[in-house]
């Protein structure tokens, strides 16, 4: 199965400069946060556009960042690597950029029928409205499901909805009176949609279950009819909604709240597209999706993607640090993250974004220690592995550890002690004394902050060395 094992993206958009997410010869998932503004829809952008470009052109200089100098200009570019899963020779490059504005590879065209992209904007589109009833023929028709195949005709849909209206104009004409005719374009349609709208129904109802409301759906398609002057009547796919014992609730997109609302657009989208089937890549893009829930709401959403969606490549954005922490906690091993934070130029003007796609600080220690020679960098970053580790144990291990209304007063030293002298069912020691000694030792040498003016020292520097390798065993013990 192919899977995108590199995004380098280049002044496009919000993102000022070269910026590589490195998502492994696996091709993991991402999960990316990032601050308003600092840039994470621009990926979610570039990856839309690249998948996009299998059907029609897509000139990236269009979307060059507004800041870059002259000289610079004409030079933005989308690059994904792409290969087999955890086979590293197949992996080949596929770049858009001013040279190069078209993908013409199979399996691209086929990921992009999937119409796997969704951002907060497109749900508002089920519930958003002045309108007493919810009316979603036009974006079912001519956005969602514009790739489904239409059983009774074997075309698109949007190849036939193309055609039903190009028909319709002309009453004198031969392919008027075909497409009326009893059997003809327009009972197909009518006949073909129906079938689809009722898997998507189907589809998006257990989607809703997991989030436990005690509501279902219906799409409710009473066929298209010819106008009596020009067009089509009955352009409409009501979304009617039944909520406890209350069918057809009345303005539902008015009485429920938004969770509920974003849950239901959620599953149709997505019911969407596991109605659609495609053989080969697949992949979905969650740009900021999460905002109408809350934490208890947003973990069925995960259940959701680890059970229905397996075999597709995810890429969600958030805004939200502690549900981007909360995530990362699970050490899900299909899983990468990154974090792209706003960094003002004071020189230029303006801000540019900083991407941080490696999350083992351990190796941003080493790298600091021995590469860059920045022994305060390196000691913070063990200090943050080490406050990680004990967090995420405690996480897993349900470990009660002192609470505090205000987060920020309870300390890596709080669940350091919390989980010291653990044992397993057993009765050994998760942590052994050896290396429960030796870490309160360097706890105090190296990874307490106040202690990082003396790091000139030629002491500071072997220290360093032997807590970082003490945090490695740690590592090894909690896990």
């Amino acid at each position: 199965m192919k899977r995108i094992k590199k995004i380098e993206i280049n002044h496009f958009k919000g993102l000022y400069g070269k910026h590589e997410i490195d998502l492994t010869n696996s091709g993991k998932n991402l999960m990316l946060y990032g601050e308003n503004g600092s840039g994470k829809s621009s990926v979610a952008k570039a990856i839309k556009l690249f998948f996009q470009s299998s059907v029609e052109e897509v000139n990236v200089v269009d979307y060059e960042n507004v800041f870059i100098s002259v000289a610079d200009r004409n030079t933005g570019f989308i690059k994904m690597v792409i290969g087999d899963a955890g086979n590293i020779r197949s992996n080949l490059p596929y770049v858009l950029d001013n040279a190069n504005n078209r993908q013409t590879e199979a399996f691209i065209l086929k990921a992009n029928k999937i119409k796997g992209f969704l951002d907060y904007k497109s749900l508002l589109k089920t519930h958003y409205l002045e309108t007493d009833k919810v009316n979603i023929f036009k974006l079912l028709i001519e956005d969602l499901l514009i790739d489904f195949v239409n059983s009774r005709t074997t075309n698109a849909i949007e190849v036939d909805w193309i055609k039903l209206k190009r028909d319709i104009r002309d009453k004198r004409r031969k392919t008027y009176k075909t497409l009326k005719a009893p059997g003809g374009l327009l009972q197909q349609f009518n006949e073909g949609l129906a079938e689809l709208l009722h898997d998507v129904e189907t589809k998006a109802n257990e989607l809703i279950a997991y989030f436990n409301y005690n509501l279902t759906i219906k799409l409710h398609f009473n066929n298209l009819t010819i106008g009596r002057t020009k067009g089509f009547a009955n352009e409409n796919i009501e979304l009617i909604v039944d909520f406890f014992d209350k069918t057809n609730l009345p303005e539902h997109h008015r009485f429920l709240n938004e969770a509920r609302l974003t849950a239901i657009s959620i599953a149709i989208y997505l019911g969407a597209v596991l109605s659609n089937i495609q053989d080969g890549y697949r992949f979905l893009v969650l740009d900021d999706v999460f905002i109408g829930l809350d934490t208890s709401n947003r973990l069925p959403f995960l259940k959701i993607l680890d059970e229905k969606f397996a075999d597709y490549q995810i890429f969600m954005t958030t805004y939200d640090k502690s549900w981007y922490e909360l995530v990362k906690s699970e050490n899900n091993p299909n899983w990468e993250y990154a974090e792209l934070y706003i960094k003002e130029e004071h020189q230029n003007g303006y801000e540019i974004p900083i991407l941080h796609n490696q999350t083992d600080f351990i190796i941003k220690a080493e790298h600091y220690l021995n590469n860059v020679g920045d022994l305060k960098a390196s000691a913070s970053y063990v200090r943050s592995e080490f406050e990680k580790l004990v967090k995420n144990f405690c996480h897993n291990k349900k470990i009660p550890v002192k609470f505090d209304k205000n987060q920020s007063k309870v300390s890596g030293e709080d669940f350091w002690n919390a989980c010291k002298d653990k044992t397993k069912p057993d009765g050994t020691r998760y942590v052994s004394e050896a290396l429960k000694n030796n870490i309160e030792t360097q706890r105090t040498l190296v990874m307490n902050p106040f202690v990082h003016y003396d790091l000139n020292k030629p002491t500071f520097r072997a220290e360093l060395v032997v807590t970082i390798d003490l945090v490695k065993r740690l590592k090894t013990a909690l896990t």
